[in-house]
């Protein structure tokens, strides 16, 4: 039997975004890689650098984080990206935006609304505010009460 096929996962940082603390838990052992906006990139450069990259590669998943902006730029800007990578013939198979756990109410419309917008073959990407832990695992047994 062959070992299973290693799902890579493209993690796209917006200039300013947080990394959350739950990122290693969440990637697990998969291939990552890890691209940044520049400071001199435009948010248009950027996810369309983001949007190349995964289309050239075996990256099967995206993980976007996301700054404070959300003005009508940025946020075109990520519909594109989105739209992007969740488009036929190698649609992502998992897509999460992630954003900071102090997001003002704003961005917490505005990034809902745009993951409501876009679907992929799978539903909608996933969206995640904070640095909260990863749910934990339940146990494989039930526990038994003692009296």
């Amino acid at each position: 039997m062959s070992p299973s096929p290693v799902v890579s996962v493209l993690i796209a940082v917006e200039l300013g975004a947080d990394w959350p603390s739950w990122m290693s838990e969440f990637v697990g052992a998969s291939a990552r890689r890890v691209l940044a906006q520049l400071a001199p990139e435009s948010s248009a450069e950027f996810f369309e650098r983001a949007r190349a990259t995964f289309a050239a590669s075996p990256t099967r998943s995206l993980v976007l984080l996301c700054n404070e902006r959300i003005d009508s730029t940025q946020m075109a800007a990520r519909r594109r990206l989105l739209e992007g990578v969740l488009a036929k013939p190698r649609p992502a198979k998992r897509v999460l935006l992630s954003a900071s756990a102090e997001a003002e109410a704003r961005l917490s419309a505005a990034l809902t609304a745009l993951v409501a917008a876009v679907q992929g073959a799978d539903g909608p990407p996933a969206l995640r505010f904070g640095n909260q832990a990863a749910p934990a695992k339940r146990p494989r047994r039930a526990l038994r009460r003692v009296a």
